[in-house]
């Protein structure tokens, strides 16, 4: 679970985890998550999971059926030729797109967002992506 270590809440719930770990002797791994400009992949990663927050879907329903099928279909969404059962839809892997892409494919993902009424946060925004991130690391058991 991540921890945003500037809000007070979050540093109490950290504190008192630790405690409780602590008393119980229980192996643990502390990392530090120390915030630096996100990449491309690490934003939309964000506000794909911001989405998934204010709909209940999971993250990779939100990549795979929003995203990618709804609002990208031309950059993702393939037909292929199977020998066994004919015409399959298949998605491209974003790992498969350039950075214009990319650029692309977020600003509709934004302005789809944007006419839902869900606010995303600016790419320079890093407070509230490690505020989203924490949300998802908590939510994540129920996905």
């Amino acid at each position: 679970m991540l921890y945003n270590l500037q809000d007070e809440l979050s540093r109490q719930k950290f504190k008192t985890k630790v405690q409780f770990l602590w008393n119980n002797g229980t192996v643990v791994e502390l990392t530090d998550k120390r915030r630096r400009t996100k990449n491309q992949n690490n934003y939309l990663h964000a506000i794909l999971g911001a989405l998934a927050l204010e709909t209940g879907y999971s993250p990779e329903v939100i990549k795979q059926d929003i995203f990618k099928r709804r609002v990208n279909p031309d950059l993702f969404v393939e037909e292929t030729d199977n020998p066994i059962l004919g015409k399959v839809e298949t998605l491209r892997s974003t790992r498969l797109l350039n950075k214009e892409e990319m650029s692309v494919a977020i600003d509709r993902y934004i302005k789809f967002c944007s006419e839902l009424g869900v606010y995303l946060p600016k790419p320079g925004d890093e407070e509230m992506i490690a505020q989203i991130e924490c949300e998802i690391s908590k939510a994540s058991r129920y996905f």
